[in-house]
């Protein structure tokens, strides 16, 4: 029954126009600058749901946005924040340093 009354909702002009609207409106996109320098602003993102390789079940991929250099490291699903910064030391940060700002998802 209520399948079928959602069915009539969502198709009749009337309800359509009166149904109030419950969402926030959505805000303007606005594209991250492009830094000036190398290793100003990084971004750090997991590639996760992969099959498994040694015990390793996704990427953390870490991408200078200036240059477009990229680090990757193979880790587990269930990485910690330590573990994290640890995969930062021993890959990114020990050739590059520390950068100004990390952008993260």
């Amino acid at each position: 029954m209520i399948w079928d009354i959602n069915k009539y909702v969502d198709g009749c002009p009337m309800c359509l126009e009166v149904k109030p609207v419950c969402e926030k409106p959505v805000g303007e996109l606005k594209p991250t600058e492009i830094p000036s320098e190398p290793w100003g602003v990084i971004s750090v993102n997991f590639i996760t749901e992969l099959p498994d390789s040694a015990g390793s079940h996704c990427i953390m991929n870490i991408i200078d946005q200036h240059s477009k250099l990229l680090y990757s490291s193979a880790c587990n699903i269930r990485i910690t924040a330590e573990g994290v910064a640890r995969l930062f030391l021993d890959t990114a940060w020990h050739y590059e340093g520390l950068p100004k700002q990390v952008i993260s998802d």
